[in-house]
C-alpha cells in the first residue's frame, strides 16, 4: 500500500517536470536555436590526442573541410605521449602544428596547448571527435550574445551500428535537449 503511494508520487513528479520541460521549450525554442555566425573570427581548433593514429587523419580533414575559412583556422594537435605513428600522419599536414609532451594525461594536454593558443576563439575536440559542416558557424553565433562564455557542443556517434551506439544517440540528444532547456 505505501509502495503505491511512493509510486503515485514519482509517476507524478516525472510527468509534472517532462511538462514543465516542454513548456520551457516551446517559450524559449527561438532563443535555443540560432542562425549560423556570418562572422570569421581567429580560431584554433585543439586536439589532444593519445594513440589516435587509426583516426587523426579523419579527424583534422573533417576540420578542413568544413564552412570555416582556412586562412582563420589553426589546428593544433598535442600528442600526450601516444606509443604509435600518430606523428608521422600529422606531418601530411602542413597547416596542423603537433606538440609533443609525456604521458600526463588530457587535462595536462589541454593546458600546454592552451598556452599556444593566439587566436580569438577556441574549439576544442577529442582526436576521434567528426564535426558538421557547419558546426564552427553555429557556436559562433552564440557568442554574439555577451552573456555567453562556453558553447557545448552536441555529440552523436557517428553513424551508430549497434544497439547501444543507437541507444547513445537517444541518450545524448535527450540530455542535450535538457541542458538546453535548464540554460
Amino acid at each position: 500500500m505505501v509502495i503505491d503511494y511512493i509510486l503515485y508520487v514519482i509517476y507524478f513528479f516525472t510527468i509534472f517536470t517532462s511538462l514543465l520541460y516542454i513548456i520551457a521549450y516551446e517559450k524559449n525554442k527561438n532563443k535555443l536555436i540560432k542562425e549560423a555566425s556570418k562572422k570569421e573570427p581567429s580560431l584554433t581548433v585543439l586536439i589532444p590526442a593519445y594513440n589516435s593514429a587509426a583516426f587523426i587523419e579523419d579527424t583534422i580533414n573533417n576540420i578542413l573541410n568544413s564552412d570555416y575559412p582556412k586562412d582563420k583556422l589553426r589546428i593544433i594537435v598535442v600528442d600526450n605521449g601516444s606509443t604509435d605513428d600518430i606523428g608521422e600522419k600529422i606531418k601530411k599536414f602542413k597547416a596542423v602544428k603537433l606538440i609533443r609532451t609525456e604521458v600526463k594525461g588530457k587535462a595536462h594536454a589541454l593546458n600546454i596547448g592552451i598556452k599556444e593558443i593566439q587566436s580569438e576563439y577556441a574549439l576544442l575536440l577529442d582526436s576521434d571527435t567528426l564535426i558538421e559542416e557547419d558546426l564552427i558557424r553555429k557556436c559562433l553565433a552564440y557568442f554574439e550574445d555577451e552573456k555567453v562564455g562556453v558553447v557545448i557542443h552536441t555529440l552523436k556517434p557517428y553513424k551508430p551500428k549497434k544497439l547501444i551506439e543507437k541507444f547513445q544517440v537517444v541518450e545524448y540528444s535527450v540530455s542535450t535537449f535538457i541542458r538546453s532547456l535548464m540554460s
